[in-house]
């Protein structure tokens, strides 16, 4: 298992990306802005059945379930 460790540049990049959100209507919670911020930087895919994500095109993502 990996571990990515969370800086500054991610609290930054998750607050850009909720606030990119937020002009767009989209409501999303700091956590997931987080998560997805972390993904990104990291060139991830994230596992998730959220849909959530989907707001996010710059995000991989896949449903760990399908």
């Amino acid at each position: 298992m990996q571990f990515y460790p969370i800086d500054e540049i991610d609290a930054y990049e998750a607050a850009h990306l909720l606030i990119g959100l937020r002009k767009r209507g989209v409501t999303f919670y700091a956590i997931d802005a987080m998560i997805a911020a972390v993904a990104i930087r990291n060139n991830l895919v994230l596992l998730t059945t959220d849909q959530d994500f989907r707001a996010i095109p710059q995000l991989k993502h896949a449903n760990w379930l399908s």
